[in-house]
């Protein structure tokens, strides 16, 4: 991401100004233009409100959390637009504390107007309070009066601009792109039905293969004997280059630009690639011998209104909305017309040439060619550098062997279901005074969030503990943390009891006190007692869902279809057997996970607890989580 290495998918990012890149994509392309302006007015609204010190508790936290996040991911070279959803929802939420403000202004500007003019019949004041009161006076205050009127209709306006236009480019992508057919079967279909077979088609290297294969008669392309060499085009521009693409094409029938990955990206670097910049414009020139014959968009649409987006970042289009161009040849051309279009044209080429250092390459003291991205551990003075390798061998680390002892829940998959929830639920429990303490506004007193809180509680404990290798990572701590945790909840009780007997001596001496008093009962009323139910009913339907969808296909191996399962497999049955952390790494020997496995290590002290394998586990984890989120998603949208 910084930029620091040279990757071929990053290319397109070079040259891009910091911040302003992203927040240029998320206005027009993520959040549309009505409320990406909202959003981002508000953010400066919001930082503005800062610099004035101005702005309460809750505004701070989320600013900081934006100024932390975006601050260092602003200055990515690598700028995919993915990497701002954990802030986009926090800049809607400025947009909409901008318009409540502007809002809020105009009633309080309304509330100390004079309410009546002098001469009117209305007026309801004497006629010497009437002479004190100068006409310039009467004149501003009609000018105020008529801004901030303009002002309350501008913001609702806004508002409903912002609302109406988010629900509008929604609807748009999900009828124009996920309503349609992916472009890259649709294509292939057309592909397979006009491509004749045993024909060559040139593809270029990097993308995904076109046309695609799937599993319906006829539709692999070796059902039909194509060939399908590879057009190198992000290596650098050399001769040898020029005579594989000139190669490849005189032999081929066809070409397939299977999306705008490439053709879009090498341009933009044309000190680096002179001649293939030269050869895609030649190409959409018709001057190389091949004419389009097909091509396919799928563009956000809404009735009448069509969108086209293949302008935007290459990760908003590519994958699930591309557009595959397929050119077919219609003369041969000569080896003098090939030298008179493309050749020399590579002599010019700067090798590795990324452009302008960026801000953090710029820090590093890196210039405009293709930094080592293995310089760093090139040092010859090996203390001055940070090993990814464990101090021992791994034959040597204490093994923890704790966590299959429930050998019924390993046996019946029901079981299983059941201890998984019934741990979960217990952990809840025991946090309860707590979660209602934190949570003591809300209706429900956050009942549901006390499952997430106790597990994030219990494997921090842990962690910590074996972190510092104060203790292991162990069954046995796992169960100490609770304790204590239990110890802590009881303590709370404990204190309740106290304050609701002092308030109890309180009143009996007829003494109410003054302001609010607070309740510190932790027995829930029957309309909380509702909602708890309700909201365990949330939980528990959608875990049995993600059970039923992990059911269907429990499979964590498949190479391809399974996504990254066989990685995070591998690291939970690495991390449950680690005595300490980070836990070792079972795909880099003799070194440590230097990758993200938290989340991992929260599910293997459930797999601690619960002595459930880690296969058996894994499958529980994934509906845990939905229910989790769905329970926290029902409190919050409820309170």
């Amino acid at each position: 991401v910084s930029g620091v290495a040279d990757f071929p998918f990053t290319r397109q990012y070079r040259g891009t100004l910091p911040y302003l890149y992203f927040i240029q994509q998320q206005i027009r392309w993520g959040m549309w233009w009505p409320l990406g302006l909202l959003a981002f007015a508000g953010l400066i609204w919001a930082l503005i409100r800062a610099f004035l010190g101005r702005l309460g508790p809750g505004e701070w936290i989320l600013l900081s959390w934006v100024v932390l996040y975006f601050g260092v991911t602003g200055l990515f070279l690598a700028k995919f637009m993915r990497y701002m959803v954990p802030v986009v929802p926090l800049f809607v939420i400025f947009g909409a504390g901008l318009v409540a403000s502007l809002i809020t202004a105009n009633q309080q500007v309304s509330k100390h107007l004079p309410h009546h003019r002098c001469g009117s019949a209305s007026q309801q004041i004497g006629e010497s309070e009437c002479q004190q009161t100068s006409p310039s006076t009467h004149h501003a205050s009609r000018i105020t009066h008529y801004v901030s009127r303009i002002t309350f209709y501008v913001a609702y306006a806004v508002a409903f601009l912002a609302v109406v236009g988010a629900i509008f480019w929604s609807l748009a992508f999900v009828n124009g792109v996920y309503g349609t057919e992916h472009t890259w079967v649709t294509g292939s279909r057309w592909a397979y039905q006009n491509i004749p077979d045993g024909s060559c088609i040139a593809v270029e290297h990097w993308e995904e293969g076109f046309p695609r294969a799937w599993a319906e008669p006829g539709m692999n392309p070796g059902a039909h004997n194509y060939r399908q060499p590879q057009l190198p085009m992000y290596e650098e521009d050399t001769r040898q280059k020029f005579e594989t693409i000139r190669n490849t094409l005189r032999d081929c029938d066809y070409l397939v630009l299977a999306s705008n990955r490439l053709w879009r990206t090498i341009p933009g670097l044309p000190q680096r690639y002179p001649m293939s910049t030269h050869y895609y414009q030649a190409l959409f020139d018709g001057e190389l011998g091949f004419e389009e014959v097909y091509s396919l968009t799928t563009p956000p649409r809404l009735g009448p209104l069509v969108l086209d987006d293949q302008a935007a970042d290459e990760s908003f289009t590519v994958y699930d909305h591309p557009r595959p161009i397929i050119f077919e040849k219609t003369r041969q051309l000569s080896d003098a017309e090939w030298e008179a279009l493309l050749g020399d044209q590579w002599q010019g080429a700067v090798p590795g040439y990324v452009g302008p250092p960026t801000l953090l390459t710029r820090l590093r003291g890196q210039g405009q060619r293709a930094p080592d991205p293995f310089s760093n551990f090139q040092s010859p003075d090996s203390s001055a550098r940070k090993s990814l390798l464990l101090d021992r061998s791994v034959d040597e680390l204490p093994v923890v062997d704790d966590y299959h002892w429930n050998s019924l829940a390993v046996r019946s998959a029901l079981v299983a279901v059941v201890v998984w929830w019934l741990a979960v639920q217990i952990i809840g429990w025991l946090v309860l005074p707590l979660t209602f303490r934190l949570f003591s506004r809300l209706a429900d007193r956050g009942y549901l969030l006390s499952k997430g809180l106790g597990w994030l509680l219990v494997g921090y404990g842990v962690w910590v503990a074996s972190s510092l290798r104060i203790l292991p990572n162990a069954l046995s701590t796992a169960i100490l943390v609770l304790v204590l945790l239990g110890i802590v909840s009881a303590l709370l009780l404990l204190r309740d009891r106290w304050h609701r007997r002092r308030q109890g001596d309180a009143g009996a001496a007829g003494d109410a006190g003054a302001g609010t008093k607070v309740s510190y009962s932790l027995l829930p009323t029957p309309y909380s007692l509702k909602l708890i139910l309700i909201g365990e009913a949330v939980f528990a339907l959608v875990y049995l869902f993600f059970v039923g969808l992990r059911v269907l296909n429990p499979d964590l191996w498949q190479p391809w279809n399974g996504g990254e399962k066989m990685l995070e497999i591998g690291f939970l049955n690495a991390i449950v057997k680690s005595a300490h952390m980070p836990p070792y790494d079972p795909y880099f020997a003799g070194g440590y996970i230097n990758y993200y496995y938290y989340g991992l290590f929260l599910v293997g002290v459930l797999v601690k607890l619960t002595g459930i394998q880690p296969t058996i586990a894994f499958n529980l984890a994934v509906p845990t989580l939905a229910a989790l989120t769905a329970g926290a998603v029902f409190s919050l949208g409820y309170n």
